[in-house]
């Protein structure tokens, strides 16, 4: 597994496109599916999502990295990018209580 460390720019960038509940929706369903991906059509009748706007975000999320599609004959599936994934949380959680008297995390 590569390791991916982000920059506060890219980031912001990932995180903006995750702000979009739908996007978020293909995010965690992708995420359920682990490295098997799933068939975009099943991600749009689950998240009860039109073809064209599914298209629309899944081009989104895969601008920055966080999904991955591949044509498989006549079926489009998409996979998580679980390295860049767990970079987010560990970009967030980095510096986890660095800074305090009582130490939590």
């Amino acid at each position: 597994m590569r390791n991916i460390k982000l920059k506060l720019l890219t980031a912001a960038a990932i995180f903006a496109e995750l702000g979009h509940p739908a996007r978020l929706s293909i995010v965690k369903e992708l995420v359920k599916s682990g490295s098997d991906g799933v068939n975009t059509g099943k991600i749009g009748e689950k998240l009860n999502i039109p073809n064209s706007t599914l298209t629309h975000h899944i081009r989104r999320l895969e601008s920055v990295g966080l999904i991955e599609r591949e044509q498989i004959a006549q079926r489009l599936v998409c996979r998580m990018n679980a390295p860049l994934i767990k970079s987010l949380s560990h970009y967030l959680l980095d510096a986890c209580c660095t800074q305090a008297k009582k130490k939590s995390c």
